[in-house]
């Protein structure tokens, strides 16, 4: 993890530096465009964040723990100088994942788990609230974008709704959409910008659209399993006092500590990449940085 940390921190120096030097006003090179930026700034920011924060929370700090610190600053002004919502959200969700389950590792009690189930709902009620004020915006900049990938997504539910077992083919979301939007672009081409539409700004509704709707659950099944059997294996894991013994109790404790921050970290980092790939280009195949 540290590993792949110093990698993005390399990327995103790159590209500050890059951005600097073209006196540009957004990100390019090296990582991508400004939406791939954008997304693997969150999910940077998600690992590095959460291990620096699980650190602290277990009083496992060390040298690491200020490059991950480090990293997950930079990632955060990365993506605030995007200026992407959808990556941000995915952020967001996964700070609000990390630190409940953190919490719910350590102190483990029935009345706690009532309110971090409140907390998923405030939260996810939150978001549905802002996402309503931002589609009725009136400014043009701030609900365009999300009015274009509602009508995609209108689009996507009528050729799931023809096509619910298949899917229209794998990689072939871009011929059929583009198809599909075409008689719209030629009356609102303002709108519908551009001459080929490449993705539904969704990767789980494209997935259906692509792949029907048996593949696309299982496809969506893969990091929401992995995130449930994470937190299946924190459940798992044994409170500091009751795993602690007289002869091994420092050495229970660190490997214990340990495997929580992995197991949280690794959560977050899934729980940002699902979500920011609900309302953002694909984070598996970043066609647009080829």
């Amino acid at each position: 993890l540290t590993a792949l940390l110093v990698v993005a921190i390399c990327c995103m120096a790159l590209t500050i530096i890059d951005r600097a030097e073209r006196e540009v006003t957004h990100f390019r090179w090296p990582i991508g465009p400004i939406t791939t930026t954008a997304g693997l700034a969150a999910v940077w920011a998600a690992l590095a964040g959460s291990w620096t924060v699980g650190s602290a929370f277990f009083r496992r700090l060390r040298w690491s723990t200020a490059l991950l610190a480090v990293c997950a600053l930079v990632a955060v002004y990365v993506l605030q100088q995007t200026g992407r919502r959808a990556p941000a959200i995915g952020l967001i969700a996964a700070a609000i994942t990390a630190g409940a389950l953190l919490f719910w590792s350590q102190y483990r009690s029935r009345a706690l788990g009532v309110c971090i189930i409140g907390l998923f709902l405030l939260s996810a009620a939150a978001a549905g609230v802002w996402f309503n004020r931002q589609l009725s915006s009136t400014t043009r900049e701030v609900s365009g974008s999300l009015d274009l990938r509602m009508a995609y997504w209108r689009l996507s539910a009528d050729f799931v709704a023809r096509h619910p077992l298949l899917g229209v083919g794998p990689d072939a979301f871009i011929p059929a959409m583009t198809n599909a939007v075409e008689p719209l672009r030629a009356e609102a081409p303002q709108f519908y910008h551009g001459n080929i539409d490449l993705y539904a700004h969704h990767e789980w509704i494209q997935a259906v659209v692509e792949l029907g709707l048996p593949a696309a659950m299982a496809y969506l099944a893969l990091p929401v399993g992995l995130i449930f059997n994470g937190v299946r294996r924190l459940r798992a894991l044994a409170p500091d006092a009751a795993n602690a013994t007289s002869g091994s109790r420092a050495e229970n404790l660190r490997t214990v500590s340990f495997d929580r921050v992995t197991i949280v970290t690794l959560v977050a980092g899934l729980v940002a990449i699902v979500i920011t790939d609900c309302a953002s280009i694909t984070l598996r195949t970043p066609m647009s940085t080829v």
